[in-house]
């Protein structure tokens, strides 16, 4: 049967979807730690450690849900039933989990946190894995799946990007009782109820946009007999998995520190006002959404590892060096418009070099699955981006988990005067930030400089398995 070209449409309708993961991601990274910790209360550690727990499932669930997916044989294929199935729970818990019921003690909060977050990120996994894995299937085309990539990241970005608007400009602007409004705790629940909505819209719509893809995406080979860690062991013989994954999840816990603590360090370390939080949000956004075409274009030119390389490369260093301008003085007075153009600006840079992986990270995961299949002969990329779901999760739970260390190590305790905050206290937490983040960037660039696969290898193994295809045909 041949296959019809995959038009924009399907791609805009695919990348839709995964606005909802990017609403998650900005939800968790950005206001779930500072609102159980500085609005409700509960110990930064704590809330790390609860993180963390979840983490530990996660480890478990989404392999699981790959090979599962893998596995899947019905009508509406393998990815399908799983995105459609997953998008109420997953709704529902989220916004369950910014609602905890008034009077709670600590251990109940912390108990709530718990249940909450491992029922939304299980959902979020049921969801994630199979569409992850469905954007590698709708095209085999080594400069296509990249564009596939940026589309799918461009909406997932974007998605995030207006959950943290919206949540600051509007849920969370100023008002006379509350004028740093990210400290209102009535701002939250209206919150997750707006986005809950559209976390449950934007999946649907995306499995109905794609539905018409089914009958053309690869069935897949069975594999019943192989259990869960025989897959993964299976995986982990690859060297470029190992290469990316290592480096990949390196990567996403430098930008889910980032994340995690930046409300608190626009606030207490920067000492931004809720408008100057807003406009730096808005510029980080901006940055991440001009960086997609061009590393895209980058990608296409000079191949994707580089792109990858020179991209977290550029992160690293406007994220590191600004908060280190800061503790050395060598910055204007804060508060002026100078010093508020540079934090504003540092933030614009920083996001556009963190867009480099948002637009090569899935093209390349994508790639490894077809050298998977030339070797193994069956088609696993439930499994890989089963991997790769665990590393964007692994940015939120060890990011907080870190993050919420560092909030208790540097004595930044519930309601905190901004005014009157301690120097030291200013100065620590942008040492841990600028060091903590070139540390791991140049752990995360060791890693990554050891994948493999290049546009010449790739073309190599889509050559070899088109070719088995037909041998396999002719067979018949």
């Amino acid at each position: 049967m041949a296959v019809p070209q995959l038009s924009n449409t399907t791609k805009l309708w695919y990348g839709l979807g995964q606005a909802a993961e990017g609403i998650k991601s900005t939800s968790f990274a950005a206001f779930l730690l500072f609102y159980y910790t500085q609005v409700l209360g509960l110990s930064g550690t704590a809330v790390g450690i609860v993180i963390f727990i979840a983490l530990l499932c996660d480890a478990i669930t989404d392999p699981m849900a790959g090979m599962l997916s893998d596995r899947l044989q019905s009508r509406w294929g393998r990815r399908h039933p799983f995105m459609y199935a997953a998008a109420l729970p997953l709704a529902i818990f989220y916004y369950f989990l910014f609602t905890p019921p008034e009077g709670l003690s600590q251990i109940q909060l912390a108990l709530w946190l718990l249940l909450f977050t491992l029922l939304a990120r299980t959902a979020m996994t049921a969801y994630s894995v199979p569409h992850l894995s469905l954007g590698a299937e709708l095209s085999s085309d080594y400069d296509d799946r990249t564009s596939i990539v940026a589309v799918r990241s461009f909406m997932g970005l974007g998605g995030g990007i207006v959950a943290g608007l919206v949540g600051l400009g509007y849920f969370m602007r100023s008002t006379p009782e509350y004028p740093n409004g990210q400290l209102n705790p009535e701002a939250y629940p209206a919150f997750a109820f707006v986005f809950a909505i559209a976390i449950f819209v934007t999946i649907t719509a995306s499995g109905i946009g794609t539905h018409s893809r089914i009958r053309y995406l690869p069935a897949g080979g069975s594999s019943a007999q192989v259990g869960l860690l025989e897959e993964l062991r299976y995986s982990l013989h690859n060297h470029s998995f190992r290469a990316l994954f290592i480096g990949a999840t390196i990567f996403a816990v430098i930008i889910g520190v980032q994340g995690v603590l930046g409300l608190h360090m626009g606030t207490y370390f920067w000492q931004l006002d809720t408008r100057d939080i807003f406009h730096y949000t808005i510029a980080a956004g901006a940055g991440v959404l001009c960086g997609l075409p061009v590393w895209t274009a980058v990608a296409r030119r000079y191949d994707k590892k580089p792109t990858f390389l020179f991209g977290v490369i550029w992160f690293a260093a406007f994220a590191s060096l600004p908060p280190l301008f800061r503790v050395l003085d060598w910055l204007p007075e804060p508060g002026t418009r100078a010093y508020i153009g540079f934090v504003v600006s540092a933030g614009f840079l920083m996001a556009f070099g963190a867009a480099a992986a948002s637009a090569t990270l899935g093209s390349m995961m994508a790639d490894i699955t077809d050298e998977d299949a030339l070797i193994t002969g069956r088609r696993r990329e439930g499994i890989y981006f089963g991997a790769l779901s665990f590393s964007a999760k692994t940015a939120t739970g060890l990011g907080q988990l870190l993050g919420g260390v560092l909030v208790d190590t540097v004595g930044l305790t519930e309601n905190v005067d901004v005014g009157g905050i301690s120097p030291q206290i200013v100065t620590d937490l942008g040492l841990f930030y600028a060091v903590g983040t070139a540390v791991l960037a140049s752990a995360s660039i060791y890693f990554l400089a050891r994948y493999r696969l290049d546009r010449e290898r790739h073309a190599e193994i889509r050559s070899a398995l088109e070719e088995r295809d037909t041998e396999y045909l002719r067979s018949l």
